[in-house]
């Protein structure tokens, strides 16, 4: 899809289509809805870039396209992820509250995508509460949660990470068309020649990816197509050979989940 690297960050709130799953087809997921549950909605809104300093060579200046988002009325540019955010907390004011992402495609239509229960579950709590629940195994103390963390934590309800045994993902396939992947599935970027497992991210649909930049750092929104052009290029010379995979993921047995 193409992107616009224009800087706008404002934006006014804009009304959802309520379109049903037979009036759009790309409507998915739908959660189960109560009386008094309400849907909070995020907004993807239009791009900008992002720029800093490579840290392993302050000669290369690392370049992201990020997009923008509304919730509750209010724009952000990324998620802080580690600590309360007392806004968002106050959206969700009931535990059948749920989330869903609108993005608008061309022709000004609106999709509404909507994240399986326990998914969502885990991204409001992460989101508004931050990851201080979180905690890491003996090995590491006091380590903050990297974008493979989060993703676990959100997939499979791990809370418990370590740093010696990194969990991984099996059943591993290459995506070379993100039209064939569905809602809400892991995606992991990897070194082509050496495997190297670089950054994991869910895919929320029509192009757009959702996860965490490093350690510690924020929740953004961005293209696929972004991120693989971003990591591919990040603290390089001249570009690397990325492969893009989805699959499961898998928690094992000896890290603390919940559900």
């Amino acid at each position: 899809m193409n992107v616009s690297s224009t800087t706008n960050t404002m934006f006014r709130p804009e009304k959802t289509v309520n379109n049903s799953p037979e009036e759009n087809s790309n409507i998915s997921f739908a959660g189960k809805k109560t009386g008094h549950a309400k849907t909070v909605r995020v907004y993807i809104k239009d791009s900008f870039i992002q720029t800093h300093q490579s840290l392993i060579n302050p000669a290369i200046t690392n370049k992201t396209t990020l997009h923008s988002f509304e919730i509750g009325g209010r724009t952000y540019s990324s998620f802080c992820g580690e600590g309360t955010d007392e806004y968002i907390m106050s959206l969700f004011q009931d535990k059948d509250d749920d989330i869903s992402f609108v993005v608008k495609e061309q022709d000004d239509i609106e999709c509404e995508y909507h994240p399986p229960d326990p998914w969502g579950k885990r991204f409001v709590q992460w989101i508004s509460q931050g990851a201080s629940y979180c905690t890491t195994c003996e090995d590491v103390k006091g380590q903050l949660s990297s974008c493979h963390q989060f993703e676990h934590f959100l997939h499979c309800g791990v809370k418990k990470f370590s740093f010696k045994n990194v969990i991984t993902c099996y059943n591993d396939a290459i995506v070379t068309d993100v039209k064939t992947v569905q809602p809400f599935s892991y995606l992991n970027l990897s070194d082509t020649f050496t495997r190297e497992w670089i950054h994991s991210m869910t895919y929320i649909g029509s192009g757009f990816c959702i996860g965490k930049f490093g350690t510690g750092g924020p929740i953004a929104i961005q293209t696929v197509e972004n991120s693989l052009l971003h990591w591919s290029n990040k603290d390089c010379e001249s570009p690397r050979s990325i492969t893009l995979r989805t699959g499961l993921l898998y928690a094992g047995s000896n890290f603390g989940t919940f559900t």
